[in-house]
């Protein structure tokens, strides 16, 4: 830093500056590159800086003055200002989950480019030490600023950070829409609008595209499924470009100041400019809960009635004449129908793909079958978990072994019996009684005596062998005797 008095007064310092533009233009609108403290290490740096430029480029050394007696911890100041909220960051400075990223920003440290103050379409930033220090932010377009620092991928010398075009143009889009005025739709007709012009999921149409962005005839319902939001709580905030081209649109409830999940590349500028009419997001995607739908009946399936994919929770609650977001009824389906059923057991509504299970007479949604009931393999119904179950044991016909089945107490009671050598239920059709003991045994496991009749059990099969062997040698001994 080299200081100098001018009038025997006032003292100055001065830093040497690199900078870049078109030939026979003013400097001071020239690009800075580089900053110094002598004037050697700024020619240095022109030198290398000239020679790998193939932009045709004019160079110079820009001799810069300043009060050093300004605010010499300006850089804390800009940091506090962003800490604070009182500085917005550009959306080229946010990550995609909304956090702090310096892919692009930590190029120019010093420029702590922000949404200007004064114009929430243009952008501010500090253009050098000397405006630092003086607080001074220039102004400028998103284009502008993004042109002047960043090149479009031509830039074979390394002096500035490349951004793409069509990167580019997405963060010029971003701001460029921040101050668009809000549009509203609120009958059904104009909801239905904004949904078309949106688009499909394909996001061919539009960046805010929506499984409810097609036209009527792309759904299983007789009307279009979003026309229900239009019962009188709720409307579509939305941006349009100059071409009339969505850019980002959210339900909102104007009542109660708040709007749910932000579709598309805008969704940034949509929030900022619904927070600044006073509306908030506090519940996420059930902000909108309670909210009134309208009730209508398909009149091509007169069990069904038309609605939404509905955000979030995807469900809804009847209340009569009405729906409200949020409840105890299914919502979730993209075809824009959804079939009213009830579990008789607690109470919610069955999936669009639950068509509920049958349950000592009642419907129960698959849910609580699998908590509290069970399928009997026998005769091919729920029981409820209380009423018992047993595991039953069925032969296999072409192998040895068994099948091992769940069934009902009533089916265990009529059509099963315990063995209790195995202590296993097991089908009535494979048991057969030992005829000694008479205990139930699998008649495979029976074996006939020494001399080929009866079934008994393995312990009583052995006394029997041994009854026969007794009387044989009884008989032997007297035919002895006799002789």
């Amino acid at each position: 830093m080299t200081k100098e008095c001018t009038g025997g007064t006032a003292t100055t310092a001065v830093r040497f500056e690199v900078r870049y533009g078109p030939a026979g233009t003013d400097r001071d609108t020239w690009q800075h590159y580089s900053s110094h403290d002598t004037g050697k290490e700024a020619a240095d740096k022109l030198a290398q800086a000239k020679a790998n430029d193939q932009s045709g480029s004019a160079w110079a050394v820009v001799r810069v003055s300043y009060d050093p007696e300004g605010d010499s911890n300006w850089r804390e100041r800009e940091t506090a200002r962003f800490a604070s909220g009182r500085y917005r960051p550009v959306p080229w400075a946010i990550g995609p989950e909304g956090e702090a990223d310096d892919i692009w920003t930590k190029h120019y440290p010093d420029h702590f480019v922000h949404i200007a103050e004064s114009d929430a379409r243009k952008i501010a930033y500090t253009d050098s030490e000397l405006k630092g220090r003086q607080d001074r932010q220039t102004v400028l377009s998103v284009s502008e600023y993004l042109n002047r620092f960043y090149g479009r991928g031509d830039c074979v010398c390394g002096c500035q950070p490349c951004m793409l075009p069509g990167v580019r143009d997405y963060y010029v889009e971003m701001v460029s829409g921040a101050s668009r005025s809000i549009q509203w739709a609120a009958t059904a007709d104009e909801i239905q609008d904004i949904y078309e012009r949106s688009g499909g999921t394909d996001r061919s149409e539009s960046s805010c595209g929506s499984c409810m962005g097609y036209e009527t005839d792309h759904f299983d319902s007789h009307m279009h499924p979003v026309r229900v939001y239009a019962a009188g709580d709720l409307q579509v905030a939305y941006l349009t470009n100059d071409e009339g081209k969505p850019l980002a649109r959210t339900l909102a409830w104007p009542e109660r100041k708040v709007f749910g999940r932000v579709y598309g590349d805008q969704a940034l500028s949509l929030r900022n400019a619904l927070k600044a009419l006073g509306y908030s997001s506090p519940n996420g995607h059930h902000s909108l809960d309670g909210a009134r739908l309208l009730k209508v009946c398909d009149t091509g399936n007169p069990d069904c009635y038309v609605l939404p994919y509905i955000d979030g929770s995807g469900r809804v609650s009847d209340c009569g004449d009405h729906f409200t977001i949020g409840g105890n009824i299914q919502a979730d389906d993209t075809g824009g129908l959804t079939r009213i059923q009830l579990c008789d057991k607690c109470g919610d509504g069955l999936d669009s793909d639950d068509s509920g299970r049958e349950v000592n007479g009642e419907t129960w949604c698959e849910s609580c079958v699998n908590r509290y009931a069970f399928y009997c393999n026998e005769c091919c119904e729920y029981s409820l978990d209380d009423d018992g179950r047993e595991t039953v044991h069925v032969p296999r016909r072409l192998s040895r072994g068994s099948y091992e089945y769940t069934w009902c107490q009533s089916c265990v009671d009529a059509d099963a019996t315990f063995i209790p050598s195995r202590d296993e239920y097991w089908h009535n059709a494979s048991v057969s009684p030992c005829d000694t003991c008479e205990q139930p045994e699998i008649a495979s496991d029976l074996s006939s005596d020494s001399e080929g009749e009866g079934s008994y059990c393995s312990s009583c099969c052995v006394g029997r062998n041994a009854e026969i062997e007794a009387e044989a040698t009884t008989e032997t001994q007297e035919q002895e005797n006799a002789a």
